[in-house]
């Protein structure tokens, strides 16, 4: 297995400061407190995200401070192009929010047949309600956006997926095959009335 190296842009500061991943227990993230923006507020990035930040926010474990999501800016979303914000969510809905994809592999796995490599990546991400986050994959509403910009339905890809913090927070593995040849890739993902994401990985 060869170590990825995430290449420097808007997706680091969703992946090198992303808080930490769900927790099992501990203390409940409510509605209210995903409502306001507090951005630059002090927060406590071992507690369940967002942490008391606000909506389309997270906890930044580097400085301990509510930080914006980074926007989703990659030729994946062309053809349908983002038109959530933390304000209003997905025309007034505030779905789901990715606030972190940060790599796993890339090289040789049995997600894949042998003549591709397979490139994972672990995807964290908070809802505003509890029971909103489903316990399996077969209900997860998310979308994977090809470099191309066609779209798949992203359970499709979806493994190692654990829900938490009552249906508030989720993590998951989303992994995609690709010729070995290949040395760059853009993943992109949205949550269904919730954000889209660009992550862009190194072979």
């Amino acid at each position: 297995m060869r170590k990825l190296n995430q290449i420097v842009g808007a997706v680091a500061l969703m992946t090198v400061a992303c808080g930490p991943g769900p927790q099992e227990g501990g203390e409940t993230t409510s509605a209210e407190s995903v409502s306001q923006s507090v951005v630059g507020a002090s927060c406590d990035p071992s507690l369940p995200q967002p942490s008391g930040c606000g909506y389309g926010e997270y906890c930044s474990t580097a400085t301990s401070t509510c930080v914006d999501v980074a926007p989703a800016e990659c030729s994946n979303f062309a053809t349908y192009p983002p038109t959530w914000n933390k304000v209003v969510g997905q025309d007034g809905v505030r779905g789901p929010v990715i606030y972190s994809v940060t790599p796993v592999l890339w090289g040789p796995h049995l997600f894949c047949m042998s003549d591709r490599d397979t490139v994972r990546a672990r995807v964290k991400v908070y809802a505003t309600q509890a029971g909103e986050l489903p316990s399996t994959t077969e209900t997860l509403a998310f979308d994977f956006f090809r470099p191309s910009g066609s779209v798949i339905a992203g359970n499709l890809l979806i493994t190692g997926y654990s829900m938490s913090n009552n249906g508030q927070s989720a993590e998951f593995n989303l992994s995609i095959c690709v010729p070995p040849m290949t040395t760059t890739i853009t993943m992109g993902l949205r949550a269904l009335n919730g954000n889209s994401v660009c992550a862009t990985f190194n072979k």
